[in-house]
């Protein structure tokens, strides 16, 4: 899997000439001109909990980053950064990032949670610039160092001494690993005095001991081996395993005391040959200062993903090369920061190995990565290209490829790539009658958008929301084996028909397409339904049948149109074997409604016995076109029952007295209308 254990930078990371790729993409008239929308996170924990943090723009490129260890409660504190960032132009990293810590200094903007909630937004920020520049991230540092980053195998053992170390060690040998690390604090060693004193006697460093000696004679001798300590124990006990453990010629023993207790580090440091490794407990440069001017370590191991990000992990590196300190970054992270890391490692003379902590996941490891060189398979991270849960599906458009194919949308996203129209579009859209959006539709040159032919449920409600699609074909084993494999890997959940609904956000519309199949065809009965609603709150447009329309029915605004109703099962899964008719092909992707091609993101007004799709970048002047289409047939039947103007005079273009009498109305009612104030002050502003 990991070859040569390291993380090649060539391939994806190589470019041609940096010089054209600048001239193309940096220029300042080629510069994209972006403003952050919003900033999302997420929560994980699989090595201790990490923080996943999203950052957004106006143009849908966003950027992706990760804080680590001292991440439980940093969501919190990275929207609590908003105020920072919303508006701001995402390019300028270093700028917003100290403009966020400096306004922390009474906030605890030293260390801990901030500086890590920090750390994972400037990460996300390099991200971002790295794809709107078309750059990786090593290159707007300076550029490369190396070609490949080392990595060592944290073997994260309970004991380096038995069955788990008779399975892990071969692996790790056999994976081409030219360095490793163990343990040697354990809580539950049967020789400790006290279960809060770490001050260790004879028979506890006997047994650290007996562990090197058995890993350091079941590995190749050209493998290096470090040692962790934790930070736990007392100088006394840390001076003494430092000593006992000369002769085995560590790479390094790690945090032999606590990382603030700088003098014991320096004592143990000058007492030993044994090199002595500390850092991912330290915050910033100024974190590392004292320790390198007392020549207190011999490796520094900052931790980029909350020691202030990529940029600081740097700065670390540079001071530390003034003592001749090399730099093995702590790195416990998923393929999304490790990514990152590898970029800090490539881009610093100093760099002398990185860690990898996942062998205790290695099935969600491989659900990230491919077979082969890491690089490789994380499809070109903080290139522009960066994965946000798993490798995608085969056949299922991934949030970059539904940005491909809207790209007259300028407005925010979903994660998932899906134009973003807003709510306040959404609620003013219920009043749009099927012509009013037909006419601006095809004024505009989308002339196959509307379908009808419906089935509804609820038809005297209003449908309206932003389309999350789906695609079926008739059955065909073979995809559907692929498929099914492919959506297992990236952990879908129960048949192909749930697949989509999982997807679902609030005010969405479920359109699917199920190629008009009626008998053994209904894919949504009222379990599937329930699902639906409950997500999104909303209903579904669905160009096949539909089973249980009772209990359907009883969901009061799940509003659908759908081709039919039929009592019978849909069968799309190989359990149904020779009775397979459908699979589904297409999620958040293109799809056929009738006459329609529907996108991602589309609006589905649907009322009346008819379905219009609109396209997001044409929903707010459907919505400014119906409203004053709205306000000038109240103010003409206004005045034609005052008889003020003939049938004739409204039918016909407006005079421009009439015009006049229409912005006087509107002045003088703009208080009680029906359409929002806004939009009444904005025809009073232009001009007829």
């Amino acid at each position: 899997m990991f070859k040569s254990a390291a993380l090649s930078m060539a391939g994806a990371f190589a470019l041609p000439s940096l010089a054209a790729a600048v001239q193309d993409s940096s220029t300042p008239y080629q510069r994209p001109r972006l403003k952050i929308t919003d900033i999302r996170t997420a929560q994980v924990r699989v090595h201790g909990p990490q923080t996943h943090i999203r950052v957004y723009t106006d143009q849908g490129v966003y950027g992706h980053g990760e804080a680590t260890d001292a991440a439980t409660g940093t969501d919190a504190l990275v929207h609590q950064f908003r105020r920072f960032l919303v508006g701001q132009d995402p390019l300028n990293v270093d700028a917003l990032w100290e403009r966020i810590r400096a306004s922390g200094i009474f906030a605890g903007a030293q260390g801990g949670q901030y500086v890590t909630a920090l750390s994972g937004l400037e990460i996300a920020l390099w991200d971002l610039a790295g794809k709107a520049l078309g750059l990786p991230v090593y290159q707007l540092f300076g550029g490369k160092f190396r070609d490949k980053v080392r990595i060592y195998c944290d073997s994260d053992m309970d004991s380096p001494v038995g069955p788990e170390s008779d399975r892990k060690l071969p692996w790790i040998r056999d994976q081409g690993f030219t360095a490793m690390k163990i343990d040697l604090d354990e809580a539950t060693d049967p020789n400790r005095f006290d279960k809060v004193n770490w001050t260790a006697g004879n028979a506890e460093i006997d047994r650290m001991v007996s562990w090197v000696k058995h890993v350091r004679e079941s590995i190749p001798k050209e493998m290096e081996l470090a040692c962790d300590m934790h930070g736990r124990y007392d100088a006394g006990t840390g001076k003494r395993v430092a000593i006992e453990l000369e002769p085995f010629r560590l790479l390094w023993l790690e945090e032999p005391v606590p990382a603030e207790d700088i003098d014991a580090m320096v004592d143990i440091r000058h007492s030993t040959k044994t090199p002595i490794a500390c850092g991912e407990n330290l915050y910033m440069r100024w974190g590392y200062r004292e320790l390198l001017e007392k020549n207190g370590v011999d490796i520094v191991q900052p931790d980029i993903q909350k020691v202030g990000g990529l940029s600081e992990g740097r700065r670390v590196a540079n001071l530390a090369q003034t003592y001749y300190v090399p730099v093995a970054p702590h790195c416990v992270v998923s393929p999304i920061g490790m990514m990152s890391t590898a970029h800090v490692c490539a881009s610093i003379p100093n760099f002398l190995v990185c860690e990898w902590h996942w062998i205790n996941h290695m099935d969600l490891w491989k659900n990230w990565v491919k077979e082969g060189e890491i690089i490789q398979a994380l499809t070109a991270v903080f290139v522009g290209a960066i994965v946000s849960n798993a490798e995608a599906q085969q056949g299922f458009f991934t949030p970059d490829d539904v940005i491909k194919y809207t790209p007259e949308w300028h407005g925010e996203r979903f994660p998932d790539g899906r134009p973003q129209v807003p709510d306040d579009i959404l609620d003013r859209m219920k009043t749009v009658t099927l012509e009013e959006a037909w006419a601006v539709l095809q004024q505009n040159g989308f002339m196959h958008q509307y379908e009808d032919g419906w089935l509804s449920i609820h038809p005297g409600q209003v449908l309206v929301g932003r389309a999350l699609t789906a695609t079926w074909m008739p059955g065909r084993p073979d995809v559907q084996k692929v498929l099914e494999e492919d959506g297992a890997k990236v952990h879908r959940l129960g048949g192909m028909n749930a697949w989509p609904v999982d997807m679902l956000q609030k005010r969405d519309v479920y359109v699917c397409d199920h190629f008009g199949l009626k008998e053994a065809g209904p894919s949504i009965g009222d379990n599937v339904g329930n699902a639906i609603y409950a997500r999104s709150g909303n209903g579904i447009v669905y160009d096949g049948a539909v089973r249980d329309i009772n209990g359907l029915d009883e969901l009061p605004n799940f509003v659908a149109f759908v081709r039919y109703y039929d009592p019978s099962h849909h069968y799309g899964s190989l359990r149904t074997g020779k009775l397979l008719n459908s699979t589904m092909v297409s999620i958040n992707g293109p799809t056929r409604i009738g006459h329609v091609m529907v996108m991602p993101g589309d609006i589905a007004l649907g009322r009346n016995g008819g379905v219009i799709f609109i396209p997001p970048q044409l929903a707010e002047l459907v919505v400014k076109t119906s409203e004053e289409t709205h306000l000038r047939d109240v103010f003409g039947h206004q005045r034609l029952q005052e008889r003020k103007y003939t049938a004739g005079q409204i039918d016909a273009h407006w005079t421009d007295t009439i015009e006049q009498d229409f912005r006087q109305w509107l002045r003088e009612n703009e208080d009680h209308l029906s359409v929002p104030k806004s939009r009444v002050e904005e025809l009073l502003k232009e001009r007829h």
